[in-house]
C-alpha cells in the first residue's frame, strides 16, 4: 500500500508539474505571430524555372555578363542575385503569374524598391530574409 501512495504521488506531481509548464500561444506578441515568413525552402525558385531564363536574358541583353542565381519568390515579388566576376549584386523582381514583370539590380534598396512596386512592408522584409538566407 505505501509503494502504491508513492506512485500515485509521483505520477500527480508529474501532471501536474506538465500542465504547469504548457505554453499559452495565446498570449504571444501579436507582431511575432504577425510576421512570418515562408522558409527558404518554400521561397525558392527551381533552377529550371523559366523566370530564371528570363532574368539571364534580360541582364545580358543590357549588357550586363554574369548570371542569376539564389531566385526566390514571395507572390508576385521576388529577389535574387546577379553573379559575375565582380561579385553578387541583389535583384529586385516583379512577377505577373510566372512570367518576368520587371527586375532591377538594387545594391541595398531592395525592400525599398519592392515596396515601391506595390509589395506590403511584411512581403518585401521577408522576400529580402529569404534571399539573406539563400546565402552568396
Amino acid at each position: 500500500m505505501r509503494d502504491f501512495r508513492f506512485i500515485l504521488a509521483v505520477a500527480s506531481l508529474t501532471v501536474f508539474n506538465t500542465v504547469a509548464v504548457v505554453p499559452n500561444f495565446n498570449v504571444l506578441p501579436v507582431q511575432a505571430q504577425g510576421s512570418k515568413c515562408l522558409s527558404l525552402e518554400e521561397a525558392l525558385v527551381p533552377v529550371k524555372h523559366p523566370i530564371r531564363t528570363s532574368l539571364n536574358k534580360k541582364f545580358r541583353a543590357e549588357g550586363k555578363p554574369g548570371e542569376i542565381n539564389n531566385v526566390v519568390r514571395i507572390g508576385n515579388y521576388g529577389a535574387a542575385y546577379w553573379w559575375n566576376t565582380d561579385g553578387a549584386t541583389p535583384v529586385a523582381i516583379k512577377l505577373k503569374g510566372d512570367s518576368l514583370d520587371k527586375a532591377v539590380t538594387v545594391g541595398s534598396n531592395l525592400v525599398n524598391v519592392l515596396k515601391s512596386w506595390g509589395a506590403s512592408p511584411n512581403t518585401a522584409k521577408c522576400v529580402q530574409q529569404v534571399l539573406e538566407e539563400s546565402g552568396i
